[in-house]
């Protein structure tokens, strides 16, 4: 189960929710938050960690419903906050 943790209280995805995985790395949890039906938009600065993750989505037949963008969080300022549950 994918979780948000913030100040140690757990905020599991769900079905429906947007979430946006800030650092996504090779898509460990935008993969479980897409397991789980949530709507993930998972960012990176890294392209090589993005290719990865987007293998294991593809692999996972998850490929078409996470969108993975290569961007900085300095960059976030071209992302709707009211985007995001």
């Amino acid at each position: 189960m994918a979780k948000l943790i913030i100040d140690g209280q757990e905020y599991p995805a769900q079905e429906g929710q947007t979430v946006l995985d800030l650092g996504c790395g090779t898509g460990a949890l935008t993969l479980r938050a897409a397991q789980r039906g949530a709507i993930v938009t998972g960012i990176d600065i890294n392209p090589h960690m993005l290719t990865v993750a987007q293998n294991k989505l593809d692999q996972a037949g998850l490929g078409k419903h996470v969108t993975l963008r290569e961007m900085g969080v300095a960059e976030l300022s071209t992302e709707k906050s009211a985007s995001y549950d």
